[in-house]
């Protein structure tokens, strides 16, 4: 099996303003969507809390997290 990479369409929950457009890698497993700050922050999409997440090599990252519109 190889990588599967999707375009998808980001914006704001009241879905207000332009939102951005990226190729994500799709992980079936995963939980959440993760994307960078600066593009998440400039579609107009708030910090709501943080959270830790493991990375691939064991070790534990607090990141903010937010809610946001997606489609693909």
């Amino acid at each position: 099996m190889g990588v599967t990479h999707v375009t998808v369409n980001v914006k704001n929950v009241a879905n207000r303003g332009k939102g951005f457009a990226a190729q994500f890698l799709v992980d079936t497993g995963a939980i959440d969507c993760l994307a960078p700050a600066s593009l998440l922050r400039k579609a107009g999409i708030k910090p709501e809390g943080k959270a830790v997440y493991e990375l691939a090599d064991g070790s534990p990252r607090e990141m903010e997290y937010g809610f946001a519109r997606i489609s693909f």
